[in-house]
């Protein structure tokens, strides 16, 4: 795996990690809830530029 999936899913982790914290405990909600959205942004936008990547490699390869 290249570097950018590994950090992709790692913030994609670190979101299911933060909603898993807002939704299960009464600790700071405004600020958990925003944190995992944007980590889960973050990861999705890595992931697609990952894919767009391989994709264009792909393409001059041919």
């Amino acid at each position: 795996m290249k570097a950018l999936r590994f950090i992709a899913l790692f913030f994609c982790l670190a979101s299911l990690a933060s909603l898993a914290v807002c939704i299960f405990t009464d600790w700071n909600d405004g600020l958990l809830l925003p944190l995992a959205l944007c980590l889960s942004l973050a990861g999705n936008v890595l992931n697609i530029l990952a894919n767009r990547q391989d994709k264009s490699r792909k393409e001059m390869e041919k």
